[in-house]
Parts: C-alpha cells; structure tokens; sequence
C-alpha cells in the first residue's frame, strides 16, 4: 500500500497565512498525481516554510528530501515569481524530492558521487514525467565545452563516497567546475539510460540502486 503525503504550510511568520490554503491545496493535487506513479513504503510530510535562503534564485522555490518520512519546500512570499512558484513550480518540486524519498525509503541512496548524479538525475527526469514541463534550468547548465570537460573528471571520482558534494552541484570557482555541474551530468546519465531501455522510465527505477545504470 502506498503511503500518503500530508502537506503542512506553516504559518509562524505571517507571510504565508494568507496562501496556505492555496499551497495545501495545490501540493495535495500534486503528490497526488507523484502517487500514482510513485508509490511509497510510508507516510511522509511535507513542510511549507517561509525561507527566502533556500529558495533556488531563479524559481522562488527550493526543496530537500530531509529523510524517508520528511520533505522541506521553501518559499520567499517576496519573490517575483513567487505565484509561479505556488501553482507551477511546487508541482515539479514534490515530484522531485517524493522521487528522493521513495530511494531513502527504498534504501538506494548510496554515498558516492555516482549515486548522487543518479539520484538527481532520476529526480528530475521523474518530475518532467509526471508534470509534462520542461527541463528545468539546472538540468541544462553546461555549455557543450564544459559538459565535454566535467564528464571525464566526474567519472574519475565516481566511486569516491568523500567527494565535494557543494562543488559538484552548486559550483566552485576555485576547483573550477560550474554551477548545476552534477545535476547536467546526471540528468544527461539516466537520459542516456532511459534512451537506451526506452521501456522504463524514471517512476520505474526509483528503487533501483544506482549501479544497475552504470555502463
């Protein structure tokens, strides 16, 4: 039996009082539809919270899968996108972070840079399938040239359970690799997986450790 997901807007702030029927609402529509293509092993909450420092720039929105039973979306009510962010963004948003939560439920996480690039990757490809939208922004960071570039030095620290999560997928100019770097590359591996088993798709392999995407 699948697991049900209980969407909580909180309210201590203030800023949210006024749309937290319209987030209850909209995120139970939407981990409605994840569920129908995403079972889950248990119960999970997702907490809506007013916290413009983790909301990605460019969305007004941002999320995490904090463990098997717990999801976080953050909201800034002062971003300019922040409507789009209610109605649109918070779909595609709990598709990815339920995706996360079923391989925590699963117990498929891993600790290796591998496993993170197919963990996102799945993320991602799971959202556009249940949400039809388009590749969001951080899955088409690289230019060509730097995609050509990062794929070897990623595949040298594939199996490394130490690396350097906060660089590989939010950038560091220092070790010169570019922001989004493992959400391109590991949007680009399970695409590259799911062009070749063009039977499955993200939904189907979220228990699936990633090494049996490993070519």
């Amino acid at each position: 039996m699948s697991g049900a997901v209980t969407i909580h807007a909180l309210t201590g702030s203030g800023r949210l009082r006024a749309h937290a029927d319209r987030i209850r609402s909209n995120g139970a529509s939407a981990a409605t539809a994840c569920l129908e293509q995403l079972p889950l092993e248990g119960d999970v909450d997702v907490l809506v919270r007013d916290d413009p420092r983790r909301v990605i720039p460019e969305i007004g929105i941002g999320g995490v899968a904090a463990d098997k039973h717990t999801v976080f979306v953050a909201l800034d009510p002062d971003h300019e996108k922040f409507d789009e962010a209610v109605e649109r963004e918070l779909f595609a948003t709990l598709a990815h972070e339920l995706h996360h939560v079923a391989r925590h439920q699963a117990g498929v996480r891993g600790h290796t840079l591998f496993d993170a690039l197919v963990n996102e990757g799945l993320a991602d490809h799971f959202a556009i399938e249940v949400t039809g939208a388009q590749p969001p922004p951080w899955t088409v960071a690289l230019t060509p040239e730097q995609a050509e570039a990062m794929g070897p030095r990623a595949r040298e620290e594939y199996d490394h359970s130490r690396y350097n999560h906060w660089a590989w997928f939010f950038g560091n100019d220092e070790l010169e690799i570019p922001r989004w770097t493992g959400y391109s590359l590991g949007f680009q591996l399970v695409g590259d997986y799911l062009g070749r088993h063009t039977a499955t798709r993200a939904s189907a392999l979220a228990r699936t450790p990633a090494v049996l995407l490993r070519s």
